[in-house]
């Protein structure tokens, strides 16, 4: 018995559909972390946010 992956594919993506959280919008912030006044920026985020600093490589040795 074979199953069309298509049909695999589209009942996922309904399930995905009928879970709450994609009725919540989710937002993704990235920032430098040499950015001036991080901080106030970091303290106007938007609830749902997903922040991420972001930091220079460090050089080795």
């Amino acid at each position: 018995m074979s199953h069309s992956p298509d049909i695999n594919i589209h009942s996922g993506i309904a399930q995905l559909m009928n879970t709450s959280t994609a009725t919540t919008t989710q937002q993704v912030l990235f920032i430098d972390s040499q950015v001036q006044d991080l901080d106030e920026l970091l303290a106007g985020v938007q609830p749902n946010t997903a922040v991420y600093v972001l930091h220079p490589p460090r050089k080795k040795g």
